[in-house]
């Protein structure tokens, strides 16, 4: 399957980490989930069998609290209104 690309992202290192997490939640199977992610619940200093399932299987190894939370939020986005609502939000 093909990811679809967040080339119109214009910092290289966020297109990477985005991309790595898209695939990552893919792998683990973890859109459901995500999809039904409590709001407003965010992913700082979360402790979940999921996250560490999706954080496993990342190839981006430098992430933060901040910028995993950050690019998480991306996900959370995508999982609950697509991607083309998050194309809506974030392409304008």
């Amino acid at each position: 399957m093909e990811l679809p690309s967040f080339s119109f992202i214009p910092h290289e290192n966020m297109r990477i980490m985005l991309m790595d997490a898209m695939e990552a939640i893919t792998l683990s199977k973890s859109w459901e989930w995500l999809c039904n992610y409590p709001d407003n619940k965010g992913f700082m200093f979360v402790r979940d069998k999921h996250v560490n399932k999706i954080k496993r299987i990342m190839l981006y190894k430098d992430h933060n609290d901040v910028s995993f939370g950050i690019v998480m939020s991306h996900m959370e986005y995508i999982a609950k209104y697509g991607w083309e609502g998050y194309m809506r939000r974030f392409k304008t």
